[in-house]
């Protein structure tokens, strides 16, 4: 009797210690959902005392990290924000959306910066989003943001209109109204206002 007793109890804890992580993965998804759910709700500052929170305790969860830089760059704080998306991106290389939303904080603070400091931040902005598309190639945030950089940076930061063209006909391929909004911000930045007004 003793010996059945012990062998259900080694079996008991046999059972425990493999669930153990299933259990704690099902209530860690569960916390970062209620997180995305704040988050997707416009409920910002509540989304952003819960991530602050979740990521002291989930330091290696690249989800966390993502949703305090999205968090931190709709404040403005675009520092913070590149380190987190950074850390996002390290943490989670092949997630596309990752490296689309890096590149915007680069992008969004460049544009606050001086002329040096764009031409640095020009490389991170074009690697971030070729980086998106390679990763995903339906992402089509990401080819508009790199269509926009091609557009918009001069040749000696990495920009092309050849490029920018390239970009917009593989929108078009994917998505008609967002292929003419493309071909639309390449005609009027050529200044050809009659086609641009056309898409």
């Amino acid at each position: 009797m003793g010996s059945l007793t012990s062998r259900n109890f080694l079996i008991s804890v046999l059972f425990i210690f493999f669930l153990m992580p299933r259990i704690v993965a099902s209530q860690s998804n569960n916390d970062i959902a209620t997180g995305i759910q704040l988050f997707e709700a416009k409920k910002f500052s509540e989304a952003k005392q819960f991530f602050a929170s979740y990521a002291k305790n989930n330091s290696k969860d690249p989800v966390a990290a993502y949703y305090q830089g999205r968090l931190f760059l709709r404040d403005g704080n675009y520092d913070q924000a590149i380190d987190w998306l950074e850390q996002a991106t390290k943490l989670d290389e092949t997630n596309s959306d990752y490296h689309f939303w890096l590149g915007r904080a680069y992008g969004v603070k460049a544009q606050r910066a001086g002329m040096l400091k764009k031409a640095s931040a020009a490389k991170n902005i074009k690697k971030s989003f070729e980086r998106a598309v390679e990763l995903n190639p339906a992402n089509l945030d990401a080819r508009m943001g790199l269509l926009q950089f091609y557009v918009f940076a001069p040749g000696i930061m990495g920009g092309s209109k050849d490029k920018a063209r390239d970009q917009a006909k593989e929108i078009s391929k994917q998505n008609a109204h967002q292929g003419y909004l493309a071909f639309g911000l390449i005609h009027a930045m050529n200044e050809q206002f009659g086609e641009a007004k056309q898409a």
